[in-house]
């Protein structure tokens, strides 16, 4: 691993910090596996907002370290895990991709929701709610 840093980075008028994490991921109450692998398909995707790891690869890079005697199978089983808990929350979106004709699986391309879009996806959620709630009799 190349462990020098670009120092030709681009920076705002703010201090450059090695990573930033906004608020409202932060307080979203995602799990630590969920919070991980988004931050790898984050790293991954770079300026196109698109990844497309294997689950396989995700897994062994996000839990490996944390279950170094885990079979590949089970890693493999918490990246869909930590996937389908960053869809649900509207994090990310997957488009699947298959080999041709046949049922067999590419790696899927995960894409970054931008932030004021699924923000404002939870917002209404949150509204739709608290109307529900409302409503109720008691």
């Amino acid at each position: 691993m190349d462990d020098s840093i670009d120092t030709n980075l681009k920076t705002s008028t703010q201090e450059l910090k090695p990573v930033f994490i906004h608020s409202a991921i932060d307080d979203l109450g995602l799990s630590l596996g969920a919070f991980r692998v988004y931050g790898h398909l984050a790293r991954r995707a770079g300026s196109s907002n698109s990844a497309w790891p294997s689950y396989s690869s995700i897994g062994e890079h996000c839990f490996r370290s944390s279950y170094p005697k885990a079979q590949e199978a089970t890693l493999r089983r918490k990246a869909l895990a930590a996937v389908a808990e960053l869809k649900k929350f509207g994090l990310i979106e997957v488009q699947e991709r298959k080999l041709g004709t046949t049922k067999a699986n590419k790696s899927n391309i995960y894409a970054l929701v931008p932030l004021n879009t699924w923000l404002q996806k939870r917002d209404e959620i949150r509204k739709a709610k608290q109307r529900k709630n409302e409503e109720l009799p008691f």
